[in-house]
């Protein structure tokens, strides 16, 4: 907006030099123009069809006057062409502008050699795609700032799974160690005759009572840092991906959401395979639609997933779809890259399939877990 706040106080200059008199109605229309335009720039409250209308109003403005007020008048398009840059969309304002050109080249059509004046009426177009590039430059680091946010906060969450991980390998099975240990010697224990051995007991007792509120303690700070589950990722990833100008499409099958519900450990892998999905593609594709789909996948009935489970059992099939891939990125590589390594190592523990299909033009990635697969929910956690 300041860059073409500046440009707007030309048409002050036509008041005083312009062969024209009424140099009040002169500065009253300039003023009038000059207000509108504010009120576009400035009030982002209003709606698309009162910002056409704005924009509207300028440029048949700016005609009138030129026609009116003859040669070199033309430089009030400049209102027209930096509102229009601002608050509408790329093609809308280079219509605009390109109006303002047709100004332009009619009156030096009509006035024949304009001499200085030339510049005044190349001016509004040059301003307005001026700003265009302006408003492009301030999108694009916009939404560069969101990206890197967003793929921020997911390596926040990465982070977190890595502690709750180490957590559960090393805290987690000391405990349990210890819990044996302490179940050991009350078994050794209670074989001895002795007075003090009843209060032993009883130590013993209270130890492992205290051993197993830790173990649960650790479990349930555990599950805090690992809020990995598919519910919570489809509540933040599409969001993400909206917010980096990816449109998003959403099919959930409620009855494969419902199975997610009763297999957790399903749920958590696919929540992490929607989390590093998203994360290629924000960082590997210039993706500008992705369609997410989880449906239930029933190995006998004749529907189009070509279930790899055994014959007869169920399956939840989770499929992500982006267009947009770069030619040489890991997406673009059968088998994809260590992102795609980790997903399907991951989904492998629980007797999962994953599969990486790159194109010329999209990418899917599809993953198959059959509901056979509860004994591996602690490879999982």
């Amino acid at each position: 907006m300041l860059f073409g706040l500046p440009w707007l106080l030309i048409p002050l200059t036509f008041v005083t030099s312009g062969p024209t008199g009424g140099v009040v109605a002169e500065i009253i229309t300039i003023v009038a123009m000059g207000a509108l335009w504010a009120v576009l720039v400035l009030r982002s409250s209003l709606n698309q069809v009162q910002r056409w209308l704005g924009v509207g109003v300028l440029t048949v403005a700016a005609v009138a006057i030129d026609a009116l007020l003859g040669p070199g008048w033309g430089v009030v398009a400049v209102f027209a062409t930096t509102a229009a840059a601002w608050v509408l969309s790329r093609r809308p304002a280079l219509i605009v502008i390109g109006t303002a050109a047709g100004i332009s080249v009619l009156g030096v059509l009509r006035e024949g050699a304009m001499g200085g004046k030339l510049l005044d009426l190349v001016l509004p177009v040059v301003i307005g795609l001026g700003m265009i590039a302006l408003v492009e430059f301030l999108d694009l680091t916009d939404l560069v700032r969101r990206q890197q946010e967003d793929l921020r906060a997911l390596a926040v969450l990465s982070e977190r799974s890595r502690i709750a991980r180490d957590l559960h390998d090393s805290l987690g099975h000391s405990l349990m160690a210890v819990l044996v240990q302490v179940r050991l010697v009350r078994a050794q224990a209670a074989g001895i005759e002795d007075d003090r051995i009843p209060d032993l007991l009883r130590s013993l007792k209270a130890i492992e009572s205290s051993v197993r509120e830790a173990s649960g303690d650790v479990r349930r700070t555990i599950a805090d840092y690992r809020s990995f589950d598919v519910f919570t990722m489809l509540e933040s990833v599409p969001s993400t991906l909206r917010a980096a100008k990816v449109g998003v499409q959403l099919h959930l099958q409620p009855q494969a959401m419902a199975v997610l519900r009763e297999h957790p450990p399903i749920s958590d892998a696919l929540g992490w395979v929607l989390r590093e999905g998203a994360t290629n593609v924000l960082r590997h594709s210039s993706a500008g639609s992705a369609n997410i789909v989880i449906r239930e996948c029933e190995c006998e009935c004749e529907c189009e997933c070509e279930c790899e489970c055994e014959a007869g059992v169920g399956a939840v099939e989770f499929v992500l779809v982006n267009d947009g891939v770069r030619p040489g990125s890991s997406l673009d590589v059968p088998g994809g890259g260590a992102g795609i390594a980790g997903m399907r190592t991951r989904v492998e523990r629980i007797g999962g399939t994953l599969r990486v299909e790159p194109s010329d033009d999209s990418f899917t990635l599809t993953v198959r877990i059959p509901l056979t697969t509860e004994e591996a929910a602690g490879n999982v956690r």
